[in-house]
């Protein structure tokens, strides 16, 4: 199984490349010529896939004065992520575990929400705008104090808003306690993206339901809380300080 989606992925094509085999390819499909100079690898990646799939390197042979390499997948000497090799081996989302599933979930109703968002007229919309938002629906905040809560630097903070701001989901005001400081706050289009998050995300759940059967969605959706109760993760929910996995 694991084979045939290597093959789907265009993974095992011959490809020439020089006489002296390349040193060896890091985790993310580099190789260090001379000097420390980085090149991409020839050896095929399947990072459009799931990232990493079992490996299994073949001889190379020599004739005309090139390698040709046979080579399947290249698996790097430290894993990032054995985990989601286990599962990769069959491909099938019948077989992964809780974690996976839940992860896979969440992706594919996320990606739909972005899609239905970008039809909105709000296609430079972004996931990652989120983690700002979510301090900002509450109401405007400094720019120190923006830091604080996503514990960055105010600099760091500083970049994110005037990204947001160049987008128009986020604008400055002055602070009517100290007109010196500026605060960040959500404009017009910046509360139109939030209504259609909330909008959207609606909608996929009322499809679900009538697709498995309300009854499915909510014990699905109730075991995911008390999946993240249990982790701790609820407070940071309810805080509005959620942070995506490092």
């Amino acid at each position: 199984m694991a084979a045939r989606c290597a093959r789907r992925s265009g993974v095992g094509r011959e490809v020439s490349q020089p006489k002296r085999l390349s040193p060896p390819c890091s985790q993310i499909g580099w190789t260090t010529r001379e000097r420390g100079r980085p090149r991409r690898s020839t050896v095929a990646s399947v990072h459009q896939t799931t990232r990493w799939a079992m490996a299994m390197n073949a001889s190379a042979t020599v004739a005309g004065g090139t390698s040709v390499s046979t080579t399947m997948v290249v698996e790097p000497t430290i894993d990032p992520q054995p985990w989601l090799n286990i599962f990769v081996a069959s491909c099938d989302p019948r077989d992964a575990d809780l974690p996976l599933a839940a992860l896979f979930a969440g992706w594919a109703m996320a990606d739909e929400v972005q899609r239905r968002i970008a039809a909105d007229g709000l296609d430079d919309l972004r996931m990652a705008d989120g983690v700002v938002f979510q301090h900002l629906v509450p109401g405007p905040l400094a720019i120190g104090e923006l830091a604080a809560r996503l514990d960055v630097s105010q600099q760091a903070a500083s970049k994110s808003v005037a990204d947001l701001e160049r987008r128009g989901y986020v604008g400055r005001e002055a602070d009517p306690s100290d007109g010196r400081t500026r605060r960040a706050a959500l404009t017009e289009r910046g509360d139109a993206a939030i209504a259609a998050g909330r909008r959207h995300r609606a909608a996929v759940a009322a499809e679900l339901e009538a697709r498995l059967g309300p009854q499915r969605v909510e014990a699905a959706r109730a075991t995911l809380v008390d999946v993240l109760e249990a982790l701790g993760g609820g407070s940071a929910v309810r805080g509005r300080r959620v942070r995506p996995p490092a």
